[in-house]
């Protein structure tokens, strides 16, 4: 049985999760990470979507967009398609480099998001990378605090 097609509408908002496959890295450098958001940063340009919050770890990243005419499902094709590429290039080595579908989860309440938000910036946090949200560099979390 097929999966069912990712929810549209313009505005809508998505906490998007991807990891790596067999919980390998995806990340394996800052360069890595800074490749990742340009592509991000150009993806998002070319669709018209909002970018609310980013944060690339070492075997995930978490993102939360919001989408307008272009769905969510194009976005995450046209960054994770061009990044695993970058990525198996630059690492020499081929195959998959995330693990399965990435999770898309619809924010359907101003609460909802404010707490993921919150989650997303405090991941490397709870990793234990940093001791503060805003000492990790490649998280949206100082666009926040200023």
């Amino acid at each position: 049985m097929g999966r069912s097609p990712r929810t549209h509408f313009p505005g809508a908002i998505f906490h998007v999760l991807g990891r790596g496959n067999g919980g390998e890295p995806i990340f394996l450098s800052d360069e890595d990470r800074l490749l990742f958001l340009g592509i991000l940063n150009d993806v998002k340009a070319k669709t018209g979507a909002l970018v609310l919050a980013y944060c690339p770890m070492g075997n995930h990243y978490h993102l939360v967009i919001q989408v307008g005419e272009v769905p969510i499902s194009s976005i995450m094709r046209r960054l994770l398609s061009r990044y695993a590429k970058r990525f198996n290039i630059s690492a020499r080595r081929f195959g998959h480099v995330f693990q399965a579908r990435y999770k898309a989860k619809l924010v359907k309440d101003q609460a909802y998001l404010t707490t993921l938000l919150r989650y997303v910036h405090n991941t490397p946090v709870v990793e234990g990378w940093v001791k503060n949200p805003a000492d990790w560099v490649w998280s949206s979390h100082r666009q926040f605090t200023g």
